[in-house]
């Protein structure tokens, strides 16, 4: 089981990564880290979709961009193969979860 203390330090673990994503975007005449502006959107979209969502829902919602920044385009050859989805997140997961800690690996196993 997944105590809120628990899952409130992943979801803060989360947005401390996504908070450093260079890019700006524009949300409420406030220029926010893109990826951490995105983790917001889906958040706040999941609660209208599940009031009460699992902590790995709230989790999953909250990651999905994390360090997506680091992954240009430019890094792949042309086609959407080189750029497919389980390319670049197996290259997402292994770039983000070297910023998190051990716990939240262990957290989203159970």
């Amino acid at each position: 089981m997944i105590t809120q203390q628990t899952l409130a330090c992943a979801l803060g673990k989360i947005d401390a990564v996504n908070l450093a994503d260079p890019n700006r975007e524009i949300v409420n005449d406030e220029a926010l880290p893109k990826a951490f502006a995105y983790s917001q959107h889906m958040t706040r979209w999941l609660f209208e979709l599940e009031p009460q969502p699992s902590p790995r829902m709230q989790i999953a919602c909250r990651a999905p961009h994390i360090e997506r920044w680091t992954l240009r385009r430019s890094d792949f050859p042309e086609g959407r193969k080189a750029y497919d989805p389980g390319t670049l997140a197996s290259r997402l997961v292994a770039a983000s979860f070297s910023q998190l800690d051990h716990s939240l690996l262990l957290l989203l196993r159970k």
